[in-house]
């Protein structure tokens, strides 16, 4: 079913942010739009893995039902302009969704809050659960979507598709088919599991740097949350840990570093790792730190009057091409969830830029085009650097499948 319904106005900013926002700080302006699809459109869900591939947005398992995982199928959102809408307007094109049915053969189990991540041409998955109870049957398996396969079945789905709209014949049809497509290659490649992994571990946070990937706080089985890295080197294909143990004697070292958490938001900048915000099993984190590579230790960043307010299920998007090194997008998120994640009472509705050169937060004006207050949502960078898709999330009461692109005026 088309996903074409129209923008509802954004509702009220949360009173934190309208507390938050109550200053001199002048908003810069952004532009939200929001993306018409139609296709194999994936019902709502939140909590799912999702990366972008070149001009491909990919997304994995999830929840439509509060912690129990939806159907394993992979979704494939193409962000090409591939044609005018409904009015003819080459500048508001539709974009097609494409489904990948889940396999019975090397391929993840459907899971809830897995951390994933994009380098290069790679979409990597780790973790997870599909228990119901926060750390039961939490996974610790770790893969790698093969996207060349990927393309190849949607670059066939589109040959039949641009045959059907031609009224071609079924024999015109299946000659369009791409015999290349190598059959006895799986889409999904489970990664070894050696050196020191992390444990199963579900709503973490993975970032991508150069040779590495990384995987920081979440919720584990046997400990609870923690605030450890760990790190999968892919020329050795193993992992390590930078562990507080080994680093500062033990875990309650007065040396500053964050607490242990979940939800948490994580960038790679080239000064290192950024951890923002997170719920420590208590209350909302308002935290930002920096792992320095160099010295190898937390820095705190001081508590500006201009910040963006506790929050956790957020997501923190590192735009290399906005400030001259690079800056931190952060928008929406959970404020003050009751004891029951599923009742929780209140979302942020705001947006902010983090300028690492500057260190220094500006808060963004939402517009009337922007996706509503929510969290538990995905958001990915696109080549451009300085833009941002998301893709839907939960509010409380519903789950959402809509597509959005941010950009800055």
């Amino acid at each position: 079913m088309a996903d074409t319904e129209k923008v509802v106005d954004s509702p009220q900013v949360s009173k934190q942010t309208q507390t938050n926002s109550k200053s001199d700080n002048q908003l810069l302006s952004c532009k939200w739009r929001r993306l018409e699809t139609i296709g194999d459109v994936p019902p709502g869900r939140s909590s799912c893995a999702a990366g972008v591939v070149g001009s491909k947005l990919v997304i994995f398992s999830g929840e439509q039902v509060s912690r129990i995982p939806v159907d394993g199928h992979i979704y494939v959102l193409d962000l090409s302009k591939e044609q005018p809408g409904d009015d003819g307007d080459s500048e508001s094109p539709v974009h097609r969704w494409y489904c990948i049915p889940e396999q019975a053969e090397s391929w993840p189990l459907p899971r809830v809050g897995p951390c994933s991540a994009v380098t290069g041409d790679k979409l990597l998955m780790y973790g997870g659960r599909i228990g119901k109870d926060l750390g039961d049957q939490s996974m610790g398996d770790f893969w790698q979507l093969n996207f060349t396969k990927v393309n190849q079945i949607i670059n066939r789905a589109k040959k039949l598709q641009g045959q059907q709209d031609d009224q071609s014949t079924d024999e015109a049809a299946d000659e369009s088919i791409d015999h290349s497509l190598d059959e006895s290659t799986s889409f999904w490649t489970p990664l070894t599991i050696e050196g020191t992994p992390p444990p199963p571990l579900s709503y973490a946070s993975m970032v991508a740097g150069k040779d590495k990937v990384y995987v920081l706080n979440g919720a584990t089985v046997s400990h609870g949350l923690t605030n450890d890295i760990w790190y999968y080197d892919f020329d050795k294909k193993r992992w390590d840990q930078e562990t507080f143990k080994e680093m500062f004697g033990s875990p309650q070292s007065k040396r500053p570093h964050p607490s242990k958490r979940s939800g948490a938001a994580g960038v790679h900048s080239q000064e290192g790792l950024h951890v923002l915000f997170g719920l420590d099993g208590k209350e909302e984190l308002q935290d930002h730190w920096l792992w320095d590579f160099e010295v190898r230790d937390w820095r705190r960043f001081e508590r500006e009057p201009i910040a963006p307010p506790a929050r956790s299920v957020s997501q923190a998007v590192f735009l290399p091409k906005v400030g001259s090194d690079g800056s931190i997008f952060v928008c929406c998120g959970e404020s003050s969830p009751a004891e029951n994640s599923d009742l929780s009472s209140e979302f942020h509705h705001d947006c902010w830029l983090f300028d690492i050169a500057n260190k220094s937060w500006k808060q963004l004006e939402m517009g009337e085009n922007a996706p509503s207050a929510r969290g538990w949502f995905n958001a990915c960078a696109l080549q451009d650097g300085r833009s941002v898709v998301l893709f839907g999330g939960y509010d409380g009461q519903q789950r959402f499948n809509d597509v959005y692109i941010f950009s800055l005026e």
